[in-house]
């Protein structure tokens, strides 16, 4: 077996890596920075400020917009105001409250993931966010609600599934992930709670409780990706194209099964032919972005793929 170690925070010279485009990562000061195109993003958790592996990451497009401006009218006002561009305010009314966007469409049987970075206005019991995405294209309705306050999944109801992340400037980056079961208009819903509890119900607001909201984001995506900006229409980001120099660790060509080593220690097998010396990452199949290791070891016969420890939580687990 060879094994391709990513966490030195420096491409190996047996891999290379291009990207037809800027794309954004945290440095190691937990900044978000941008780097230009076919620099390697080495990403950093913008809390404890340790490396997260090799940013990798399919092309993708952001299909949401305004991204970062709720005072736009393309945000609708439910119950609440939006004094700027990132915050939203409960009115003294008895009412859910929130900010819905319908800008994108959905393609039937396609995934898709919504996510937004959020923080508290202040502390208090309105520190709940709760994404809701609507029945009309994914079934039935999907809530999931996050405590900002604490950094946990509260609750949860409906098919999709939900994640939550530490983000940049002390906000969380919240996402839920679903598959369209219709194609359509996507009523994107943003909404505080007053309570842990995944539910529309309308409580008495105080024109004082809020939640910082920005950088917005619609992907068809198995997984929050890297922000991508909006402003009047949507906006994509070139995808990683990584190739690995097997040759030069000594793996004659073949078919074998790469094991990606994602950070938190979860990892996946995939099928992979290496043909003079070369394999290209299927991008695409990841099921994760931060990759810390790269290993290579034959194929079983018939090409059954093999388990392979923490394999059987990379699904539901890997949602950053």
């Amino acid at each position: 077996m060879a094994v391709l170690d990513l966490t030195g925070g420096v491409l190996p010279s047996a891999a290379y890596l291009s990207r037809n485009g800027p794309a954004p990562r945290v440095n190691p000061s937990g900044q978000v920075v941008t780097e230009a195109a076919n620099v390697p993003r080495f990403d950093y958790d913008p809390v404890t400020k340790l490396l997260r592996g090799l940013l990798v990451e399919a092309a993708t497009t952001n299909m949401l917009w305004p991204s970062n401006n709720l005072a736009d009218a393309l945000w609708v006002q439910t119950s609440s105001t939006s004094p700027n561009a990132d915050t939203v305010m409960e009115v003294a009314a008895s009412s859910a409250h929130g900010v819905t966007n319908t800008r994108a469409n959905a393609t039937a049987g396609t995934t898709y993931t919504a996510s937004v970075e959020a923080g508290e206005l202040g502390s208090g019991p309105k520190r709940y966010l709760m994404i809701h995405m609507r029945s009309n294209v994914f079934g039935s309705d999907s809530l999931g609600v996050f405590d900002l306050a604490t950094g946990s999944i509260v609750a949860q109801s409906g098919p999709a599934s939900a994640a939550m992340v530490p983000a940049p400037g002390g906000r969380w980056l919240c996402s839920m992930t679903a598959r369209a079961t219709a194609s359509g208009s996507v009523s994107h819903r943003y909404f505080l709670r007053n309570l842990p509890t995944a539910s529309q119900a309308a409580y008495a607001g105080d024109a004082s409780a809020g939640l910082r909201l920005g950088n917005f984001q619609f992907e068809p995506t198995v997984t929050a990706t890297g922000r991508i900006t909006t402003t009047t229409a949507q906006a994509s980001r070139a995808g990683e194209v990584v190739t690995v120099n097997w040759k030069a660790l000594n793996v004659a060509d073949g078919t074998y099964v790469m094991d990606v080593g994602y950070d938190g220690g979860l990892r996946q097998p995939i099928l992979t032919t290496v043909a003079s010396g070369l394999a290209q990452l299927p991008v695409d199949q990841l099921q994760g972005t931060r990759l810390r290791t790269l290993s290579i070891f034959p194929a079983p016969p018939e090409n059954r793929m093999p388990a392979v420890p923490g394999q059987n939580r990379v699904v539901n687990a890997l949602r950053t």
